[in-house]
């Protein structure tokens, strides 16, 4: 008896090979944003791993639950890697400010804001989010890692340095608008004498400041009774008529163009400050 055979059709057939091959998906496909694009995002997957973890600093969070604003440069492409700009605010909230998108966008920087790590929650917390979204944008994009850069703005300001302080084999400079603090005892923020010595060959501090900002004395004060003495590289860009509020998009794109042009030569060890900057009054103390 002869065994009957039956033909499949041509497009079952493709399915069944289509299901059989591994998944090849691109990180293009898992990226929230695509090239243009801006909002508030929720980033696909785990948490990255992250390696050098501090035991002080909050990792154990649940990505599906957390929300970070994106914005990726119109000309933004996987064949050309870009670098990454992650904002930590001194609110919960936080867009992006408009005139920083063109900046952003010529300096070829991706843009990161995590929510809900404002002044009112702990530094751990406020830390581990942002180490998270630059590790996880790294993982979801094609991110230059000499081209990492912290910024913040006033309690946020802090969570940049620390940030520098603490991850110098992750980002390679910083943007403290109107807030900064210093690894020393009395400022409360403590760091491995180790990772200090890294920061100080690898991690630029562009701290932004003005005459009308209330923390102006202290960032003044703590650049050249602390960042110069050190040897940081360092810089300070001293606005005039600048109040307590995030640096303009000409005043960013200056203290960009100052980190990047430093990233390609070695650590001299010999802090910038702008010409006209007003002396430091000692002992002011800087609120967040």
């Amino acid at each position: 008896m002869k065994s009957t055979r039956f033909a499949l059709p041509a497009s079952i057939l493709a399915i069944a090979v289509l299901l059989s091959l591994p998944n090849f998906a691109s990180a293009a496909d898992a990226q929230p944003a695509a090239a243009g694009k801006e909002g508030l995002f929720t980033l696909p997957g785990e948490v990255p791993n992250i390696p050098n973890k501090i035991p002080s600093i909050e990792y154990d969070l649940n990505l599906a639950q957390e929300k970070f604003y994106l914005r990726i440069p119109p000309g933004y492409k996987d064949q050309r890697p870009h670098g990454l700009f992650v904002f930590t605010n001194h609110s919960d909230q936080m867009g992006i400010p408009k005139d920083w998108k063109s900046v952003l966008a010529r300096h070829k920087l991706i843009y990161v804001a995590p929510q809900n790590v404002g002044n009112n929650q702990v530094t751990s917390r406020r830390v581990g989010m942002t180490v998270i979204a630059i590790h996880k944008m790294m993982e979801l994009y094609k991110i230059d890692p000499k081209r990492v850069y912290a910024g913040g703005l006033s309690g946020g300001a802090k969570i940049a340095c620390i940030i520098g302080f603490l991850n110098p084999d992750l980002v390679s400079g910083t943007v403290p608008m109107c807030g900064v603090v210093f690894p020393a005892p009395r400022s409360g923020f403590q760091c491995d004498p180790k990772l200090a010595e890294k920061a100080k060959a690898r991690v630029g501090f562009a701290l932004v400041t003005g005459a009308r900002d209330f923390n102006h004395g202290g960032m003044l004060n703590c650049y050249e009774h602390a960042f110069v003495p050190e040897q940081y590289r360092a810089k300070v860009f001293d606005v005039p008529n600048m109040g307590h509020t995030y640096a303009s998009g000409k005043t960013l794109n200056s203290a960009l163009n100052w980190l990047e042009q430093g990233d390609a030569k070695p650590n001299q060890g010999k802090p910038e400050k702008p010409a006209g900057s007003n002396t430091p009054r000692t002992g002011t103390r800087s609120r967040r």
